[in-house]
């Protein structure tokens, strides 16, 4: 673990590999063991970083946006600890190159493969399989990465521990078990969950690097239940899925010694399905409900990177960005229309950045002075975000460290519960009257000492944050009407 900047910390998931998880090493969990780094729900990739919220958070897996970064509600991560070489986690007071989010920054960068051997492994627990292969296939020219992780595919699974027990526990406080007490009650829980990623990295030429990974995750929870009533069975089905995918193609070009670029184009994806029906066994009373909320975001992105001499960095880039987000909600009784919701949003953001870094070379003053600015087409507005960094080097040990920066967010999670009880938010676009685009601003102040293996980093902060919206509603009437 390496604590440099103001706010940052840069984790080696291998040596990290000791820390916690559940039946596997989870990094997201190990993240929870940093200062300033929580989980207020004891899930794994619902991260409070220094008072936010999870949704204010960027995670990014080799550049894709990860909507949905946890399995079996919270409690995994969706990341896969083979699939990862080093992950650098920005608490605030994050640079111009990063934006969009308020409170912190996750930033994975996946494995490339091995160019020289194949090396491949795998694990088992009680709750998945999980197994990666790296193959060159042109020795020290290109290779490939693919890792997939799978929960046990046999239904009679669930009905062992901690499956049962798992899903029980996110259940109980649900609208169904609330109204059902005391009652003759089936149940019939179906859970799976899986993931994948691939990395395909060539080297072109001396010049020249192209990678392309490729992300996917899926869950999906089926909960049937069977009460006994006095006119007969009532039965109603539950199921809850949830896909995230994504791709990215980066080119890396060295146009000389001092002089480089990154070109991505990144595609980011999620759906979230709730399906949810009920219906007596004479068949006269019947309800269905459909909620769905889909996610794309597509992206350009160029940057570039001066090293002007030995002590001075400059580094330049654009960016053009396309949200799409929409949330359905349909609801039919004996076959009739009752009530229907449909929200479509759209949104472009258009940008650059630019920074500038004076380098520490034998010197003891390392300042980085940078600005992103982002045009936000709902709102036809300009935001402008500056930011500052500095760190001063008193000895090879010692140093004082101080940050200053403004941020905002384009694409919010509303926070919602289904008749499950399940918290079941969805994602929206920022702009309109009822969900404006929400601000922070970081200021950072703090000390680090490194002596051998031990690093003791102290960080004073103060965030403000504002245009903040909360929505607890609730899609309730399955068991009421």
């Amino acid at each position: 673990i390496a604590a440099d900047a103001p706010g940052q910390v840069t984790l080696d998931p291998v040596k990290a590999s000791i820390l916690s998880g559940l039946g596997e090493p989870d990094l997201f969990r190990g993240l929870q063991m940093l200062p300033g780094v929580s989980s207020m729900d004891e899930s794994s990739s619902r991260l409070n970083i220094r008072g936010g919220t999870p949704s204010q958070n960027l995670i990014l897996m080799d550049g894709i946006t990860l909507y949905q970064p946890s399995h079996f509600f919270g409690l995994l991560g969706t990341v896969n600890n083979h699939a990862v070489k080093d992950v650098n986690l920005y608490r605030g007071g994050y640079d111009a190159r990063y934006g969009g989010r308020t409170a912190g920054i996750i930033d994975i960068t996946g494995r490339p493969g091995q160019t020289t051997e194949d090396s491949y492994g795998s694990s088992a627990n009680m709750l998945n399989l999980n197994g990666y292969i790296e193959i060159p296939l042109k020795k020290e020219k290109l290779s490939v990465m693919l890792a997939g992780r799978s929960s046990y595919s046999n239904p009679e699974q669930i009905e062992i521990w901690p499956y049962q027990e798992l899903i029980r526990n996110q259940l109980q406080e649900g609208d169904f078990f609330n109204k059902t007490q005391g009652e003759n009650l089936n149940i019939n829980p179906l859970y799976r969950f899986r993931d994948a990623n691939a990395k395909l990295v060539w080297l072109a030429s001396d010049d020249d690097l192209i990678s392309v990974s490729l992300y996917g995750s899926i869950d999906r929870l089926k909960y049937g239940a069977d009460l006994l009533k006095v006119v007969g069975i009532q039965r109603s089905q539950q199921e809850l899925s949830m896909h995230s995918k994504g791709a990215n193609i980066s080119w890396n070009h060295q146009w000389d010694k001092n002089w480089y670029s990154k070109t991505h184009v990144t595609y980011s994806g999620y759906l979230q399905n709730y399906d949810a029906s009920t219906q007596e066994e004479s068949g006269e009373y019947s309800i269905q409900v459909d909620q769905d909320n889909i996610v794309r975001d597509f992206s350009i992105r160029h940057d570039h990177e001066w090293e002007i001499n030995r002590r001075d960095k400059l580094e330049a880039g654009f960016f053009v960005q396309n949200f799409q987000t929409s949330h359905l909600t349909n609801f039919e009784r004996f076959g009739e229309w009752i009530n229907g919701r449909e929200s479509m949003l759209s949104g472009t953001l258009a940008g650059a950045f630019g920074q500038y870094h004076l380098l520490p070379d034998h010197e003891k003053f390392d300042l980085k002075l940078g600005l992103r600015y982002q045009y936000y087409i709902p709102t036809e507005a300009h935001y402008v975000e500056p930011r500052i960094s500095s760190v001063y080097h008193v000895s090879d040990r010692f140093k004082l460290k101080a940050t200053f920066g403004r941020y905002n967010q384009f694409i919010q999670l509303v926070p919602t519960v289904n008749e499950a009880g399940i918290a079941q938010e969805y994602w929206a676009i920022a702009g309109q009257d009822s969900l404006p685009v929400s601000n922070a601003t970081h200021f950072i102040l703090g000390v680090n000492y490194q002596t051998g293996n031990w690093t003791f980093d102290l960080e004073l902060y103060r965030y403000g944050y504002g245009n903040l919206i909360g929505d607890t509603t609730q899609f309730s009437g399955l068991y009421n009407q």
